[in-house]
């Protein structure tokens, strides 16, 4: 069998040198891989590529990139204009799933879910966030799941620090979020097999605890947490994901351009809010339109716990949070 000719282009001499070798000890009888770290190089070889990996800011010459039957850009994490029309990967994500990419590009396999194929109705994620961490982010997060579970098969995902959220919603798990990226490390098979272990039943919905050890996200790399959050959707039947925001990780941006709706809490009805201000200059910088997703929800400070410390879930479906999100929601939701 003829092998696939292959380039991967990138000044990280050590990256490449690693994804090469990678590539190669994995698909040595398909593909015949080739490292470049420097664009003379590259343009000095007169072989034709059936396929080239490239990072965004290697070639100073773009056309350089149509030597190739095939191209794919590696990203560090902003989509420019120029690159919207491309095939584009995220960069800092496991070998495995580079590999995948690649095998798609050839043709051999579907290409991964990009955003659009998310909001065709299979498939929807929704985020819940406040850059002030509003004290009812939880509660709503967890009304909309119960909302938006409505004959639908819905996933809970809490990303948040030292919330107490397992304590107030009275889970013990044996396995959580940290618990599973660490596998995503090790590989897709390793998190698959041991992802229902870390899945818990609370109402009509399911959640993943967030991770017991805050300090776990400092160590997620970029991208890992969408092509998590890719996985999730293709290699399970969970139909929509809710995402309950309550920090920062890496490749916070690239997570939210994967959500059909991104609800920013605030608590002042009438006027600007800098928080809310400065996070649409920072959508607006990573990708153009993506503010266009946002939705500012109203909702004044209140109590989110019992004296006992447990939350007061019942309470804040039927009231004024519940009517909030139904308002917003619409449809079959409004009441």
């Amino acid at each position: 069998m003829k092998k696939q000719k292959i380039a991967i282009c990138d000044q990280d001499v050590e990256y490449t040198r690693q994804l090469v070798n990678y590539i190669a000890a994995k698909e040595k009888d398909s593909f015949e891989v080739t490292g470049f770290s420097d664009e003379s190089l590259y343009r000095k070889n007169d072989e034709n590529f059936d396929l080239l990996l490239y990072e965004e800011t290697f070639f100073q010459n773009k056309e350089e990139a149509g030597r190739a039957k095939k191209a794919i850009c590696l990203s560090n994490g902003e989509i420019s204009t120029e690159q919207e029309n491309m095939r584009v990967l995220f960069k800092y994500q496991p070998a495995d799933r580079i590999l995948r990419e690649i095998h798609a590009g050839i043709g051999k396999v579907a290409g991964s879910m990009d955003t659009k194929s998310i909001w065709r109705g299979e498939k929807q994620i929704f985020a819940v966030y406040s850059p002030w961490n509003h004290r009812l982010r939880t509660p709503f997060a967890l009304t909309a799941a119960e909302q938006l579970s409505a004959g639908k098969k819905l996933l809970y995902l809490n990303f948040s620090v030292c919330s107490g959220f397992c304590k107030s919603m009275g889970l013990e798990p044996d396995m959580d979020m940290g618990d599973l990226f660490y596998l995503l490390k090790e590989g897709e098979e390793e998190l698959l097999a041991k992802l229902k272990s870390s899945i818990y039943p609370l109402g009509s919905y399911q959640v993943i605890p967030p991770p017991a050890n805050p300090e776990h996200y400092m160590e997620w790399k970029k991208g890992e947490v969408r092509h998590f959050l890719e996985l999730l959707l293709e290699k399970t039947d969970f139909e929509v994901l809710l995402l309950d925001l309550g920090c920062v990780m890496s490749g916070f941006f690239e997570v939210l351009d994967l959500c059909q709706k991104i609800w920013i809490l605030k608590e002042n009805r009438t006027s600007k809010d800098p928080g809310i201000e400065e996070l649409k200059e920072l959508l607006e910088k990573f990708k153009e339109g993506l503010t266009g997703r946002m939705e500012e929800v109203f909702l004044p400070g209140g109590q989110a716990w019992r004296e006992d410390g447990t939350i007061q879930v019942e309470e804040f479906y039927m009231g004024e949070v519940g009517n909030c999100v139904r308002r917003l929601l619409g449809g079959e939701y409004a009441s």
